[in-house]
């Protein structure tokens, strides 16, 4: 039968008596240094314990040969582990060993190393088991398919228990075997309290003078359930999506309304647990400094000072290195806010139905059929009786007062003149009715300025003053930080670095405000163009077209988290009840009920002063014309009455 542990990593670690009086016992502490322990083992010592105590623990786990055994020891022990070792390669068994310096290094080679099938067998003392521990918490080392053995000897060994409770963190699997004088060997297993504590409970114990003998199945741990637990949450406050509302006083906060805050709910009742809320200082997702240090939420799951962290959180492989997420709830694609375009300029909407070559080729014809028709009559003067009186003048303007439908007193008595008009009155008639079907489309289809609608566009809108912004520690800013060319890289290159607080905003309520308020474009989910425009008027605000950057969007746990897996299963049932959009639809709900600032009723079409400004204008440059012509005629006039 295969065994349970047999996809987990096995590290043993062998704790003679005479190292127990070493560890001071802290059971208030969730944390526990090194420098708390004195070295108190003799070198000379001798453990106890025997190849056969370990090859009888190994095989309690179920641990076969078709597994590869590593070894990680230290030097007093380097006898006790040839001897194992000798035992297991002549069963068959694949083994390899390593001595440990105490470098991260090499605890990253061991993990790097170790997979479904491997097992690490860790002889080391106490003293530097709480090193390995801190060092795991300190430099969040992950590896997820390490099992940790441990084996203690000695009347003092419940008080190394103790001291483990305080260092071991949620998920990580630990046997711990102790061994009395007697020979008994007791077998305790984690659990997690309603505070998120670990603690060892015996599962089972030996005869006196027995070794454990035949292998046993193993249920799951306590701590794969949350119920009845107390978890602790990091969020950031947002609108429609986790609304925060007054701070206690042991500085957790309240939780007012928003998609999050329904789901975190949701499941609570769902896996009955209870929650305590906290917001990072930076009130932020999380950035990766140059210092090693994470803000934000992402850093408050990642130094376990939180059981979890959501917030529209977006999954990355920076953050994934560091924090467990959950199966996606939630996905959504990127795209560019701008303020809603402008009109464009109507003083010229007169002259926009044809291009420029079709107004001089109109012209020209006014022009030259009026000299035709002046033509015409003076060679019908040469045959008919009754003189023919038209300037060249008075032609032309009727026939542009025919194409303007405006009629014509040219009194066409013979054939010739009347067959000219007759075909420039049709012409006439179709000019203006395509002039005045396509100006009434122009003015009726409003027009508007160039938007943005990809991050291509937005090298021509900053050469226009706009400034470029997005979230600051947000996954936006990782994404186009790391890029080394294309869009990405340009696209940071044309954020603000010298000062951060015009492109690197804090809160998206505040960018969406920039947005209508100065000429900003903000670069973020497109998750908020169901929410914050809503508080403005989404009539105000532009969103692009193009989408891009797919963001799939979890749940942050601590790394190694056991609780994973149960936070991913419940969101799937969730999501395949249809539960998670019923909880969007009912937040969209309240926020029409409670704002009255949408605009996206339907209204008529009225005929404004920006339609017709572009009449008013030629009315008035006619006039002003009209008033210089008179002058100057006047002017003329006088002089020569003087002379």
């Amino acid at each position: 039968m295969t065994s349970l542990y047999l996809a987990k990593v096995i590290i043993l670690v062998i704790i003679p008596r005479e190292l127990v009086h070493g560890f001071i016992k802290r059971p208030h502490q969730n944390t526990l240094y090194s420098a708390d322990f004195e070295e108190t083992q003799d070198p000379t010592s001798q453990s106890n314990v025997t190849s056969l105590d370990v090859r009888s623990i190994l095989t309690s786990k179920n641990i076969s040969s078709d597994v590869t055994l590593q070894f990680l020891y230290s030097q007093e022990y380097e006898d006790l582990m040839k001897m194992v070792t000798q035992s297991l390669i002549k069963e068959e068994f694949s083994v390899m060993s390593l001595k440990y310096d105490g470098r991260t290094a090499t605890l990253n080679h061991m993990f790097a190393l170790s997979t479904s099938k491997t097992f690490l067998v860790l002889l080391e003392a106490p003293a530097t088991v709480v090193k390995i521990f801190e060092k795991m918490r300190r430099e969040i080392l992950k590896c997820h398919v390490v099992y940790w053995l441990l084996i203690m000897e000695g009347e003092d060994a419940e008080l190394s228990i103790s001291v483990l409770e305080t260092l071991v963190p949620e998920g990580t699997e630990v046997s711990i075997f102790t061994k009395t004088p007697g020979g008994a060997i007791k077998d305790y297993l984690p659990s997690i309290d309603s505070k998120g504590f670990t603690r060892f409970k015996a599962v089972h114990r030996g005869a006196e003078g027995q070794h454990l003998g035949k292998p046993r199945d193993h249920k799951r741990p306590p701590y794969y359930s949350v119920s009845g637990r107390e978890l602790t949450v990091s969020v950031k406050h947002m609108f429609m999506v986790t609304e925060v509302g007054r701070t206690y006083p042991d500085g957790s906060v309240e939780l007012t309304g928003g998609v999050d805050t329904a789901i975190l709910k949701q499941m609570s009742k769902s896996l009955n647990f209870t929650f305590k809320v906290y917001v990072p200082r930076d009130d932020s997702w999380g950035h990766f400094l140059s210092n090693g240090t994470i803000t934000g939420i992402i850093g408050m799951v990642a130094r376990r000072e939180v059981t979890l962290g959501m917030t529209v959180l977006g999954i990355t492989d920076e953050r994934e290195r560091v924090a467990d997420f959950t199966c996606t709830y939630y996905q959504t694609r990127s795209a560019l806010y701008s303020r809603f375009p402008k009109y464009r300029n109507r003083a010229i909407a007169v002259l926009s139905p044809f291009r420029l070559e079709v107004w001089i080729c109109l012209f020209t014809t006014v022009f030259f059929i009026g000299v035709f028709v002046y033509l015409i009559t003076l060679a019908i003067r040469n045959y008919h009786a009754e003189e023919v009186k038209l300037s060249l003048q008075w032609s032309t303007f009727n026939m542009f007062r025919s194409i303007v439908v405006q009629g014509n007193f040219i009194d066409a008595k013979s054939w010739p003149l009347r067959f000219i008009l007759f075909i420039w009155f049709t012409f006439s008639v179709i000019f203006y009715a395509l002039y005045s079907g396509v100006l009434t489309a122009v003015l009726a289809v409003p027009s508007y300025e160039t938007p943005v609608d990809s991050l291509e566009d937005l090298p021509r809108a900053s050469k226009d003053g706009f400034t470029i912004g997005i979230m600051a520690s947000s996954l936006y800013e990782d994404l186009l930080k790391s890029a080394e060319d294309g869009v990405y890289k340009q696209t940071w290159d044309l954020l603000n670095h010298k000062d951060r607080s015009q492109s690197f905003i804090g809160s998206v309520d505040f960018a969406m405000r920039k947005v209508l308020e100065e000429k900003f474009i903000f670069l973020a989910g497109e998750i908020y163009s169901l929410t914050l425009p809503r508080m403005f008027g989404r009539k105000k605000f532009y969103f692009s077209r193009d989408r891009f950057s797919i963001v799939f969007v979890g749940i942050a746990l601590q790394s190694g988290s056991p609780i994973t897996d149960t936070f991913s299963h419940m969101l799937l049932r969730m999501e395949e009840g249809g539960l998670n959009k019923k909880i969007l639809d009912t937040e969209m709900e309240k926020l029409k009920r409670v704002n009255s600032n949408d605009e996206d009723e339907a209204g008529g079409f009225y005929i404004t002063l920006s339609h017709l400004q572009a009449g008013f204008y030629m009315y008035f440059v006619g006039m002003l014309t009209a008033s210089m012509v008179i002058l100057v005629e006047n002017l003329i006039f006088f002089a020569s009455s003087n002379r």
